[in-house]
């Protein structure tokens, strides 16, 4: 879900339009930068046409650090909701 940008504005966060434009890696914890370049590679294959059989594997490591970091508090509720817009 997309809010406004005012928003996100208010919380202290780029909208985002502005996390694209600013690369969203540098909002996101380093532990994070693996599990999205997989799950980008595996996109990559399936809008190719291609099967990749750990396309789950990687689905399911994202969110699961993705959750761990939220749950101890390493990235706030709003920066997952922008990555989920994002990607």
């Amino acid at each position: 879900m997309i809010y406004p940008d005012s928003f996100y504005h208010e919380y202290g966060i780029p909208s985002p339009a502005e996390l694209v434009e600013y690369n969203l890696e540098l909002a996101i914890p380093d532990i994070l930068h693996d599990e999205i370049r997989a799950m980008e590679e595996s996109w990559a294959l399936l809008n190719a046409g291609k099967d990749d059989l750990q396309w789950d594997i990687h689905w399911d490591m994202l969110q699961s650090s993705v959750n761990g970091l939220e749950a101890d508090g390493d990235i706030s509720s709003e920066l997952v909701a922008v990555m989920e817009s994002v990607w």
